[in-house]
């Protein structure tokens, strides 16, 4: 599923596809203990919501110029997260404690 932003600049409204990654230096969480996401290979075991799931192919795009989304250390509670956050600004958090109850009514959200 293709995500788009619509802006408004000059002259009207554009439409941009939606760009979502991990920048470099993301710590992804493996079996091995944390790793910056740019070390990551097919065959790789990370740890997700769902349990450990094994990398099939890795994919690399740079871009030099791309929006991001910062949250802040500690905006969502005490040390979460424990440092700021650089995301795309179609990347899901998820949230799994009080808050998601609070706000959605479920034990876990994204």
């Amino acid at each position: 599923m293709d995500m788009e932003t619509t802006i408004a600049g000059q002259g009207g409204l554009q439409v941009e596809p939606e760009v979502l990654g991990l920048l470099a230096g993301t710590q992804i969480r493996t079996l091995d203990g944390l790793l910056p996401v740019e070390f990551l290979g097919p065959g790789d075991r990370i740890v997700t919501r769902a349990g450990a799931r094994r990398l099939v192919a890795v994919s690399v795009v740079q871009r030099r110029m791309a929006r991001v989304v910062r949250i802040r250390a500690t905006t969502l509670g005490y040390d979460r997260p424990e440092q700021d956050l650089l995301l795309a600004p179609g990347q899901l958090v998820m949230i799994r404690d009080w808050r998601a109850r609070a706000l959605y009514g479920v034990e876990a959200a994204a």
